[in-house]
C-alpha cells in the first residue's frame, strides 16, 4: 500500500508538467523551445 501512494504521488509533478506547461520556469520560455524534442527530452531528465 505504501508503495502505491510513493508510486502515485511521485507521479503528480509529471501529470501537472504535462497538462500546464506554461507555469513557473517554463511560463518564460518561447513556443519554438518548448515545441523542441531534444530540449523537452533533457528538460525532463532533470
Amino acid at each position: 500500500m505504501f508503495a502505491m501512494l510513493a508510486i502515485v504521488a511521485g507521479l503528480c509533478p509529471s501529470i501537472y508538467l504535462f497538462l500546464y506547461r506554461r507555469f513557473g520556469l517554463l511560463s518564460n520560455k518561447s513556443d519554438v523551445l518548448l515545441s523542441d524534442l531534444f530540449w523537452n527530452i533533457t528538460f525532463q531528465k532533470q
